[in-house]
């Protein structure tokens, strides 16, 4: 374990111990090898946990030890980023890279849900205020910032397509949805950039199924729905949903 997991797992103890205590605590947004961490210690110790991020498909989450009937609000405000799609349209690293120049740190921004000609952005509550007034600008756009009200729009669906790989080993199902040469596909793997439901992957001999949320940094991500056969040179054919850019 690196010696940031090993931080993020003290600071996950220490918030078990004083959910343990009575009362709920909530962390900060986790990264999906953390949050995997802080479902397996919580249910070692014995105690609940709840997600606070958007929707059930998001990345980076707030969550809430301790029992469900006594969890509070969680601290998660969500902004609208709001530019003129004339003058350019900024990504995810722009927005993000934009909010971190403002001296935030990473775990107090969740995910970044891209719209058309905006953004809606997950942060901490104690960082949405400082945010909403200081930021202006994402890349070389002009952006304005307002707090979203009411409830999240969906999120996006996926494409869902029929592929058909060699195997189900990750690299091969990578290499045929992202678009990736299998070698690079591996590389990513061991570079430490593939989550698998949830948790950092670096096998690339890793066999999945159905049901499995494949997670690739700065790519997206995708669902195996099904493996709906072989054909007859025994290549097999899976149903996925994929978000990809």
């Amino acid at each position: 374990m690196s010696e940031q997991g090993r931080q993020g797992e003290i600071r996950i103890l220490d918030l078990i111990r004083r959910a343990s205590r009575g009362g709920a605590c909530f962390s900060s947004f986790l990264s999906p090898d953390l949050r995997a961490l802080a479902l397996r210690l919580a249910a070692e110790n014995g105690v609940e946990l709840s997600f606070f991020g958007g929707d059930d498909e998001s990345e980076r989450v707030v969550l809430g030890f301790g029992p469900r009937q006594g969890m509070q609000e969680a601290p998660v405000a969500f902004l609208n980023i709001a530019w003129d799609d004339r003058f350019g349209s900024p990504g995810h690293r722009d927005l993000l890279g934009a909010i971190l120049a403002l001296g935030i740190e990473r775990d107090c921004v969740g995910d970044i849900r891209l719209e058309e000609g905006a953004a809606i952005v997950a942060v901490l509550e104690s960082m949405a205020e400082y945010i909403r007034l200081n930021l202006k600008q994402a890349g070389r756009v002009s952006v304005r910032v307002s707090r979203h009200e009411g409830a999240l729009p969906p999120p996006e669906e996926g494409k869902r397509m029929l592929i058909n790989v060699p195997s189900l080993r990750l690299d091969a199902v990578l290499q045929q949805t992202a678009r990736l040469p299998r070698a690079k596909a591996k590389l990513l793997i061991e570079q430490g950039l593939c989550f698998v439901n949830w948790r950092e992957e670096l096998r690339a001999d890793r066999q999945l199924g159905p049901g499995d949320r494949i997670s690739l940094r700065g790519k997206g991500r995708i669902h195996i729905l099904d493996v709906r056969g072989e054909s007859k040179r025994g290549r097999l054919f899976i149903e996925i949903e994929a978000k990809l850019s």
